[in-house]
């Protein structure tokens, strides 16, 4: 399962970038400048643009958990 986490929103007019919980006022130039960033500090490669919004996401691959098998005691699983 892929979970998606907002990482830079759009800061107009143009290709300028900042992070999207405003945690630093640094305003990159390009995209390209802002996922460079973020490769660098956390070295994640996959991302979403959700260029209507204006909003950079990672891009998360989480896996499924897996159920627990249920157990019956007529067949001596025991519990």
């Amino acid at each position: 399962m892929e979970t998606k986490y907002p990482i830079y929103k759009r800061v107009p007019p143009g290709d300028r970038w900042t992070a999207y919980e405003g945690k630093s006022n640094v305003i990159h130039p390009t995209l390209t400048n802002a996922l460079e960033e973020f490769f660098q500090k956390n070295g994640d490669r996959q991302y979403y643009i959700d260029a209507v919004k204006g909003v950079i996401y990672r891009v998360v691959e989480e896996a499924d958990p897996i159920p627990e098998p249920q157990r019956f005691s007529i067949y001596g699983d025991g519990y």
